[in-house]
């Protein structure tokens, strides 16, 4: 009797597991695309909590930190995305040359919204935004990879590859 139990308790947690890790595959196939304004109410909803406004406080900072989500995006949009391997040396030199205009350009826009930011926030939260900022990019990257199960090696290690 004890021995039939146990089976059947083994066999009923092997089950379990089994349905639980179909269910996670079959949630990391299905990727939905996430657009800007998602993005954007993601980056909202997390920086309310961390920076923990109020709710006045948020209802004046959501459009200054809109303002700077589009500028960011469309500083972001002029990115070089193409295949570099099959590009020229003058090719090649513009898209550096435009990657590196893009880091200039949104460090720059992130120093005059130091100012913006600190008409509703105190200094140490708006250094707590800039910092949860970094941190949210990581973190978008990495579960993307973890989503599609890919993993992008950096272009170093793809370099030695090719040698």
């Amino acid at each position: 009797m004890k021995k039939s139990f146990l089976t059947a308790c083994l066999l009923l947690a092997l089950c379990t597991m089994y349905a639980q890790s179909t269910a996670q595959k079959q949630k990391n196939t299905s990727v939905k695309p996430t657009t800007e304004a998602d993005m954007l109410t993601m980056k909202l909803n997390v920086l309310k909590d961390v920076l923990l406004l109020s709710d006045e406080q948020f209802a004046k900072f959501k459009p200054i930190y809109e303002q700077y989500f589009e500028k960011v995006s469309a500083i972001k949009k002029n990115r070089c995305k193409c295949d570099k391997s099959g590009l020229t040396d003058a090719q090649i030199k513009d898209c550096l040359e435009r990657s590196f205009d893009e880091v200039v350009n949104l460090a720059t826009l992130k120093k005059q919204y130091i100012s913006e930011f600190s008409k509703v926030l105190t200094m140490k939260q708006v250094e707590k935004l800039y910092s949860m900022e970094a941190r949210m990019k990581y973190k978008v990257r990495d579960e993307m990879d973890h989503r599609t199960g890919e993993r992008v090696p950096p272009v170093i290690m793809q370099e030695n590859h090719k040698k």
